[in-house]
């Protein structure tokens, strides 16, 4: 069975929290942690949670594939490239994007 790729949507859905991020081989390269807004919050290295950072994607920069438990999010970063980006602060305006107060399309 092949896997199904998701539809876009334009904020990622809260189901994908606690799923894995794989690099373009497949390989693991971290976890989704949170959602803030349009962005997806990734913790890469570390070992259990201890020494992990936690850096943003954007959520075009990632592909979800798999249904169910197997849902798995697929970037073309590797993972030196994820550890590279700046690390996520809540509330950070230089790593978060200010939300719109206008509702999505319908």
């Amino acid at each position: 069975m092949r896997p199904v790729v998701e539809r876009r949507t334009a904020t990622p859905p809260r189901s994908i929290v606690g799923k894995d991020v794989v690099n373009a081989a497949g390989d693991k390269i971290g976890d989704v942690k949170s959602i803030d807004g349009s962005k997806v919050i990734v913790s890469v290295g570390g070992f259990l949670g201890i020494g992990d950072r936690k850096v943003e994607l954007d959520w075009s920069r990632l592909t979800m594939s798999g249904t169910g438990n197997d849902i798995k999010l697929k970037t073309m970063l590797t993972k030196d490239e994820l550890k590279s980006l700046p690390e996520y602060k809540t509330g950070d305006s230089s790593t978060t994007a200010p939300r719109s107060t206008t509702p999505p399309p319908r």
